[in-house]
């Protein structure tokens, strides 16, 4: 250490999560994309007929604008039906249908197998959080899509699960 005080600290900087984890590949962009659309299609193909049953389509025809009790209650089956199609694969592959199709998975920053319960509940939930979210707070859906053009490709659901979307080895 010098005795400069104006002298530039020397710092050396955290290696970022590519750069850290060299033995998998991050899946591409599209890849996770046309991966998303899958899951959203087949959660779709699954809760349409759910909405038409309880009535939900008949009151928009009518001009009655959905409660926020009926939305809350549409999000929550919604989230349980995601990880209802979803959760056999997630937790023994870390990975849903549409990843499956496309050979891409979820891993922890350091590579390992994510835990069901704390990286992938997390991520999960904060990602279909997000699009449920009311008014301006809706915006962090876009701002989590938005987030796949950062350097280590990672969402924010991503960042909050502690996780990477890498292709099958």
């Amino acid at each position: 250490m010098t005795d400069d005080i104006y002298k530039t600290p020397d710092a050396t900087l955290d290696a970022s999560v590519v750069d850290s984890n060299p033995t998998y590949e991050l899946a591409s962009r599209w890849k996770r994309l046309f991966a998303s659309l899958v899951d959203t299609l087949v959660l779709v193909v699954v809760i349409v007929p759910i909405m038409y049953f309880v009535g939900f389509f008949d009151d928009i025809m009518e001009g009655i604008e959905p409660t926020l009790t009926m939305e809350a209650a549409m999000s929550v089956v919604a989230i349980v039906l995601y990880f209802a199609i979803h959760g056999y694969w997630m937790k023994t592959e870390g990975k849903t249908l549409g990843k499956k199709l496309f050979g891409i998975r979820v891993v922890t920053v350091s590579g390992e197998f994510p835990s069901l319960g704390k990286h992938q509940l997390r991520r999960y939930v904060s990602y279909l959080m997000f699009g449920q979210l009311p008014g301006f707070l809706g915006l962090l859906s876009l701002v989590d899509a938005l987030m796949i053009f950062r350097r280590d490709k990672r969402c924010l659901h991503d960042i909050v699960g502690d996780t990477i979307v890498v292709n099958d080895p």
